[in-house]
């Protein structure tokens, strides 16, 4: 199961998402089998996003946690868990 706890950037009233046109898959050295915490390696890839990307978690995977997933002041990033 992923987790994910967003934070808004406080604007009052943003502009509407644009459709992402590049997306980014979880690389395959983050472990999907619920076997280790991954948390702070998705944390550490999650950074190196740029805003307004689509970010693709692997179909059906399970990414182990101990804690919680944040992202803090992004724009537009589209997460896709596709099942996960």
């Amino acid at each position: 199961m992923l987790l994910l706890a967003l934070s808004a950037s406080g604007h009052a009233h943003a502009a509407p998402a644009k459709p992402s046109k590049t997306v980014y898959k979880v690389p395959k050295q983050i472990k999907a089998t619920c076997s280790v915490p991954v948390e702070g390696q998705i944390m550490n890839w999650l950074a190196t996003v740029p805003d307004g990307s689509t970010v693709q978690f692997g179909a059906g995977g399970c990414y182990g946690q101990d804690g919680t997933i944040t992202l803090n002041g992004r724009r537009d990033v589209v997460i896709d868990g596709q099942g996960s």
